[in-house]
């Protein structure tokens, strides 16, 4: 999408980590962590959890970064949500989409995917961003070099 000479983001810290690779197909796991706000929802649920704490953990650096405050979520007719409040000039339902994937994974064997979902972010990037960020970074330039 954007060829960046840097990484933007980078994640320092994974918690508890599992090298999938290290076991067989297979595996699924029902151990819990003791940090309330760190459960994935399989763990909140008593269900077998793979890759789910995973998206568990990235919805919460999103949440973080689009709200400035760790990811509270709650239950409502069956489907889990968080309680961040989108602005209502963003995408709001492709980040409703993302967060209800993310948070809302049927099982072990049926995972969100990851690819689509990135497309969709940057096919909206493209066709509603493009000229307002480059026009942003243009006038962060002149900002930096004026200085």
């Amino acid at each position: 999408m954007l060829e960046f000479k840097r990484p933007l983001v980078k994640l320092i810290d994974f918690g508890q980590s599992i090298d999938m690779t290290m076991f067989p197909p297979e595996t699924t796991f029902t151990a819990k962590i003791h940090t309330s706000g760190f459960q994935c929802i399989e763990m909140k649920t008593n269900r077998p959890w793979t890759y789910q704490t995973d998206l568990f953990g990235l919805a919460g650096t999103i949440h973080v970064v689009l709200f400035g405050s760790y990811m509270n979520v709650f239950q409502e007719h069956g489907v889990w949500r968080t309680t961040g409040n989108f602005v209502r000039k963003w995408n709001t339902p492709l980040w409703k989409q993302l967060f209800h994937e993310l948070l809302n994974v049927p099982s072990c064997w049926h995972l969100p995917d990851l690819a689509a979902l990135r497309q969709e972010f940057e096919k909206y990037f493209h066709q509603k961003l493009t000229t307002s960020y480059a026009s942003w970074v243009r006038r962060l330039h002149l900002d930096l070099n004026s200085s």
